[in-house]
């Protein structure tokens, strides 16, 4: 044996227990309804986290994540890392374009706060797959005066988040909502918007390069 074939023997079998490790710890997951007992401790064979967070700085881990939760408003149905990633890549282009297993690993968390439903387990190459959680009555709530709209409305993180991208790129609040949320929108304020029209939003801001422009150049 050769250095060369070690350290290809070491990486199949330090990916072999990550997989292994992971999938012990959605069964657990979808058995009790929380976290593995021990998860921020659990090391994998080469000294890293295996069931934790990436070796990525926290604030990237934050931009990763809310990129993925971005992304998978985006999506109807089941999907899967491979579905998820194409989007990311759009919403984080260049060099803030994270690595697949950066964005495997945002999904792992998702699941691990409930907001994510693990429909088949991942095993050898087939990743997991998800789907979005349905959310608790008390957070269902009902678009349109009549009530006969079942969408999901946004949250307040969304709206911080519009808030500041507003602020941020120097746009005219009473423009912004004629433009914006009248114009594209249809809504009048942000508590009018659905979870998925605010991540639709948010995703469009993200990709705004050249401050300065007239508002209705980004979103034409």
């Amino acid at each position: 044996m050769n250095e060369r074939e070690y350290e290809r023997l070491k990486k199949i079998i330090q990916d072999d227990y990550r997989k292994k490790l992971e999938a012990l710890d959605i069964v657990w997951r979808v058995a009790v309804g929380s976290s593995p007992p021990g998860e921020k401790l659990t090391t994998a064979p080469n000294g890293g986290s295996a069931a934790g967070d990436s070796d990525e700085p926290a604030e990237s881990r934050g931009v990763i994540m809310a990129a993925v939760e971005d992304a998978i408003y985006q999506i109807e149905g089941a999907f899967t890392v491979k579905s998820v990633a194409p989007l990311v890549m759009e919403i984080l282009p260049g060099t803030q374009s994270p690595e697949r297993s950066s964005i495997s690993h945002a999904l792992k968390r998702l699941a691990d706060d409930g907001r994510l439903e693990v429909v088949q387990l991942g095993r050898g190459k087939r990743p997991t797959t998800y789907r979005r959680a349905s959310p608790p009555d008390s957070d269902r709530h009902r678009a349109g005066g009549d009530g006969s709209d079942g969408a999901i409305m946004c949250n307040d993180d969304q709206k911080t988040r519009i808030r500041d991208m507003v602020r941020d790129h120097g746009f005219e609040v009473p423009e912004f909502r004629e433009v914006v949320l009248d114009g594209i929108f249809g809504v009048s304020a942000l508590k009018d918007m659905t979870h998925g029209q605010a991540a639709d939003l948010i995703s469009r801001m993200r990709k705004i390069r050249k401050p300065g422009q007239p508002i209705g150049d980004y979103f034409s």
